[in-house]
This record gives structure tokens, C-alpha cells and sequence, in this order.
């Protein structure tokens, strides 16, 4: 009520000496208040350097607790009204003041080292997925940066993270060392008939482990190989694909329609008529499920193949598909 009451009546200086009075005297502040009040402060001309201040002394009390959560609403104005500069000056001025609060007093140095990592994952993963929604790549990759500087888990959705912030830049140098490192650290699924030969056919189902390679992971690292549609990138980009594809055949890991239209769109764009006849081989009901739409644009591109006897196979395995995964 204080707060509203203040805000409403443009008072950030009784605002700002009656909160920190709360503060100070550990008054169980409501976290919607204290959000509503930064960004306030943040809004008032001179006062914004004390909004910050604010979120600082956080780490003062019991009852609030730093999290990227608290300072969303001042990173998303920043983001929608400041420039990307003033964005970045936030972020450094914030991840250089992230504190346990005094609930953390009676943990061990090593559970608060824990906690206050926690925290710092929370920090970038938070705004680098609200600055990746503003397809604001070029400060989402400093952010990234200066994530991998931490001594963090590597994970792979750090890496995929990566690819997203490097594809849409069409930096494809950066690019290209991340999909080898993820391709190089996922193990594969084995095949049924390596779970037999070894025994382990009745074995009780684990869960999935730290980097492997799944459905996901490979239907993103398609759809921002979409990127790379130069002439000079297509090459590198087709490569790239190629290895995709044949890592998802060893994995034995299903074609969803994404991963699907995306790996045969990039094989029909270089006219690669004998890897597309390797792909519909490999397509079947156990393993795929493709749209219709995919096998259409298929259709479309067939009359760029020269190759009569190319372009009539193909066109007896998509009328198989359409047959085997359409016909009514």
C-alpha cells in the first residue's frame, strides 16, 4: 500500500527512505512491491543508479532473495526503451553484485559457494533466454561469453544456446567448432541389436545421460544450420547436415517432422540427389513422421535433376511415403 500510494503520488524520496528503512529492519517485504518500486526508482530521472542500490541491499535481509526473476522487469525497460549498451552496463553492474542473503549465514562455506553458483546460473541462463526472445544476438553473445568464463557445468544446452546466438549471426567459424564439440561428446543410442548382443536387451531402461545426443538436440541443431543459406556457406552448411544425419541413423534416434523437412531441405537446396535417395531409404513408420508439405516441396524440386534415373527414383520413394504415411 506504501509503495502505491508513494509511486502514485511521485515520491521517491520518502519511497525510497521508507524502503530502505524496511530493508534495514528486515520487514517482510512483498517481492511484487520491491519489483514494482526499483522499477519506479529506475524510471525517475536521477534515480537510477539508486534502483540498483536497492536490489544490492538485497542481500541484506531475510526476506528477499536475489534472483534474475527480481531485476526482469528493470532488463526487459532497459531492452525495450535504453540502448544495447546501457543493457550491458546493467548486466556487468548486476552479475558483479550477486550475494547470498543473511538466510545463507548458517551454511558452510562450501554449500554457499553452491548456492551463490546456483544463483549466477540463474542470473545469465535468465537473461540470456529473454535477450535470445529479442533476437538481440549480439548482446546475448557477449552475455554467453562471459557465461562460459564461469566455472559452470558445461551443459549441452549451453551449446545449443550457442549455435542459436552464433547461427543467427551467420558466424559459421563459431558455429562450426560448437557442432563438432557437441557431435564429438554425444554418445549414441545403441541399436536393438547391439542391446542384445550385449546383453542388455531385459535391462531396466536408465534415464538419459549429461550430452546425449536426442530428437531435440539434433531438431535444433537443423533449424539453425537454416542459417547458413550464402553460396559460400551452403558447402560447409551441406557438410555439416551430412553429418547430422548419418549421427541420427547411428543413434537410432526417430525423424521428427522438424528434424525431417529440415535435413531435406538443405540436402534438396545443394541438389544432393543421392543423399536424398539415402534419406527416404532410411525413412520408414518406425522411425519418422514427416508432413506432407515436406514431401511436396520435395516433389517441386525434382524437375532440377538432370539425372533421369536419379529423378525417377526418387519419385517412386516419395509416392511410397505418401502411400505408406497418407493414403486414406
Amino acid at each position: 500500500m506504501i509503495v502505491k500510494i508513494c509511486i502514485s503520488n511521485n515520491y521517491p524520496v520518502l519511497l525510497g527512505v521508507t524502503m530502505k528503512h524496511f530493508i534495514q529492519h528486515d520487514y517482510p517485504i512483498p517481492k511484487k512491491s520491491f519489483q514494482h518500486f526499483v522499477l519506479y526508482l529506475e524510471k525517475c530521472k536521477g534515480y537510477e543508479e539508486d534502483a540498483k542500490k536497492f536490489v544490492f541491499m538485497t542481500s541484506e535481509t531475510e526476506t528477499l532473495d536475489f534472483s534474475y526473476d527480481l531485476v526482469r522487469p528493470l532488463f526487459q525497460r532497459n531492452m525495450e526503451l535504453k540502448s544495447g549498451n546501457d543493457v550491458l552496463q546493467l548486466f556487468e553492474q548486476i552479475r558483479k553484485n550477486i550475494k547470498l542473503n543473511r538466510t545463507a549465514k548458517s551454511l558452510s562455506p562450501a554449500e554457499k559457494a553452491v548456492k551463490l553458483q546456483e544463483k549466477r546460473k540463474d542470473f545469465y541462463d535468465g537473461l540470456l533466454k529473454d535477450l535470445l526472445a529479442k533476437k538481440a544476438y549480439a548482446l546475448a553473445q557477449i552475455v554467453y561469453g562471459e557465461k562460459m568464463r564461469e566455472k559452470f557445468e558445461p551443459s549441452v544446452g549451453d551449446q545449443l544456446i550457442g549455435l542459436e546466438i552464433f547461427g543467427s549471426q551467420r558466424k559459421i567459424e563459431d558455429f562450426s567448432e560448437l557442432f563438432n564439440k557437441l557431435l564429438a561428446e554425444a554418445p549414441t543410442n545403441p541399436t536393438p541389436a547391439k542391446q542384445a548382443a550385449a546383453g542388455e536387451a531385459s535391462a531396466v531402461v536408465a534415464e538419459p545421460e549429461q550430452g546425449k545426443l536426442t530428437q531435440d538436440t539434433c531438431e535444433q541443431i537443423a533449424k539453425n544450420l537454416m542459417y547458413f543459406d550464402s553460396d559460400k556457406e551452403k558447402n560447409r552448411r551441406l557438410e555439416m547436415a551430412e553429418r547430422l544425419f548419418r549421427r541420427v541413423i547411428d543413434a537410432n534416434i526417430s525423424l521428427s517432422a522438424r528434424l525431417f523437412d529440415s535435413l531435406i531441405f538443405v540436402f534438396t537446396e545443394s541438389q544432393q540427389w543421392r543423399q536424398l535417395i539415402d534419406t527416404l531409404n532410411a525413412v520408414s513408420p518406425r522411425n519418422c513422421t514427416p508432413e506432407v508439405k515436406t514431401l511436396n516441396y520435395l516433389k517441386k524440386n525434382l524437375l532440377y535433376c538432370f539425372e533421369p534415373q536419379l529423378r525417377s527414383q526418387l519419385k517412386e520413394q516419395i509416392e511410397s511415403l505418401e502411400d505408406t504415411f497418407f493414403a486414406t
